[in-house]
């Protein structure tokens, strides 16, 4: 397969969010606060860092505008980000159909709203895949709680990966994140894909389907360098938010702040970025005017 470059990127922060209930009553459960910024902040920055410019955010008819009014057009970050509504959760491999037109038969990256992932090698790897890709790819991690996610099993005798949805039992401690890199092969997947029990197109068959085609590829990130978290209901939040604030306290850089990166990755000058910033208060705009003004 000849090598592309992945320039697009889909971000599904959709979902009802009930384990966030009383706030996603009136807001999305990906823009709520982790530490001083908002959530979905984390999974657009794996994206803007690492080379990809136009974005499609897609959410809830009943959250949409919350995005626009946070992101716009994404020209503050120098990137190009659109919209699209999900009339109702119907599962992850829905964000790949309903992104067709904007993917344009390009291979492209798919996040989730809710999932931080960052450390020493995330933007090396990342990169490196969406600079030079010729594969769909999946993305793992060691984790101690596998019974919450994806679970990557080998099957020693057949020499054969497989992904277990939510398992009781494993001796694997390896899951599956929640950024993939995806072609058009995977769309054609997605759409003959049938709802699970739960009534939603599984992400994890559509893997399983790619790894039994031979059309997928996977890579592992080392979790003593790295750092992967699911931001899926309060309590979660709260050690995340925790955790982040004291890793940015002891590397003085903060994790996931958009203007930054659009600074330092050139994508808008230094004198768009002061405007921007000038005027605002909170710790993430304070932490900039004390660094860049």
């Amino acid at each position: 397969m000849k090598s592309q470059k992945v320039t697009r990127g889909i971000i599904l922060a959709g979902g009802k969010g009930t384990r966030f209930e009383p706030f996603t009553l009136y807001t999305s459960k990906h823009l709520l606060p982790i530490n001083d910024k908002p959530i979905i902040f984390y999974p657009l920055s794996n994206f803007i860092k690492n080379g990809i410019k136009k974005i499609l955010i897609i959410s809830d008819k009943k959250y949409i505008e919350n995005y626009k009014s946070l992101l716009g057009s994404g020209q503050q970050f120098g990137v190009s980000i659109s919209y699209k509504v999900q009339k109702k959760p119907r599962g992850l491999p829905e964000a790949l159909i309903l992104g067709e037109k904007f993917v344009k038969n390009k291979p492209f990256a798919l996040n989730l709203g809710d999932h931080i992932l960052f450390g020493k090698d995330v933007d090396k790897i990342l990169k490196k895949n969406f600079t030079k890709n010729n594969s769909n790819y999946i993305f793992t991690i060691n984790h101690k709680n596998t019974k919450e996610y994806g679970v990557l099993e080998k099957d020693k005798k057949k020499n054969k990966f497989r992904i277990i949805e939510k398992p009781n039992k494993t001796k694997s401690k390896e899951i599956v994140v929640g950024i993939y890199i995806y072609d058009k092969d995977a769309i054609k997947i997605a759409k003959k894909l049938k709802p699970s029990s739960r009534k939603e197109l599984e992400i994890t068959d559509l893997n399983n389907m790619l790894i039994d085609q031979k059309k997928i590829k996977i890579l592992k990130f080392d979790n003593k360098k790295n750092f992967w978290f699911d931001a899926g209901d309060s309590n979660k939040v709260l050690d995340i938010s925790s955790f982040i604030k004291k890793y940015e306290k002891k590397s003085k850089i903060q994790i996931a702040n958009l203007n930054e990166i659009a600074l330092l990755k050139k994508l808008i000058n230094k004198n768009k970025f002061l405007n921007e910033i000038r005027g605002k208060k909170g710790s993430y705009f304070e932490y900039l005017k004390k660094k860049y003004e």
